[in-house]
């Protein structure tokens, strides 16, 4: 294992295929989601901090994974600004739908005062995900999410804009045109 404190107050360790092994990981199955990699995350970090006084436990982390030379991988860990206060904003509802069958069922049980909501529709991998500012009578439909801003970020990084900013309204009216 090689650790180097970076001058932007980061580091970067670089780990042998033999190291990732030792933890029953490699390359591509490190993801944060599983225990062995978490497991190594907290050794790797409890050795730097040992080794180089670089501190996970002074706020969020950043960690990036980039694979190495001979299987092993590059991890960059960094400290993430502190976020500043927002005032108190309505929290985001998300539901996910397995289709758009599924969907349009939704939107059709909607009664006529749930179609003013500030609403986004995505489209991710076949399924469809509806971002709405306030809750909705959906869950005979859908499934409703963690609305979580990385998962925000996410869906409007890597999905497929559909409508936006009343989504809800938008399809209710193409569903139903007036003549």
């Amino acid at each position: 294992m090689t650790l180097e404190r970076q001058p932007d107050d980061s580091l970067r360790v670089e780990l042998s295929a033999a190291e990732l092994q030792h933890f029953e990981l490699t390359y591509a199955t490190v993801q944060y989601e599983n225990r062995q990699t978490r497991r190594m995350l907290r050794a790797v970090l409890q050795n730097a901090g040992s080794l180089t006084g670089f501190s996970g436990r002074a706020g969020p982390l950043t960690i990036e994974v980039f694979p190495a030379p001979k299987g092993g991988c590059v991890l960059f860990f960094s400290h993430r600004p502190a976020e500043k206060k927002r005032g108190r904003g309505r929290p985001s509802r998300l539901y996910g739908f397995a289709g758009s069958e599924a969907l349009m069922a939704a939107m059709e049980s909607l009664p006529p005062g749930g179609r003013g909501v500030a609403s986004e529709l995505y489209e991710h991998e076949g399924r469809y995900y509806l971002v709405a500012q306030q809750p909705l009578p959906l869950l005979e439909y859908a499934a409703p999410m963690a609305a979580t801003r990385l998962t925000l970020a996410r869906l409007r990084e890597y999905g497929r804009l559909l409508a936006a900013p009343n989504a809800v309204e938008a399809l209710c009216r193409a569903m139903n045109p007036q003549p």
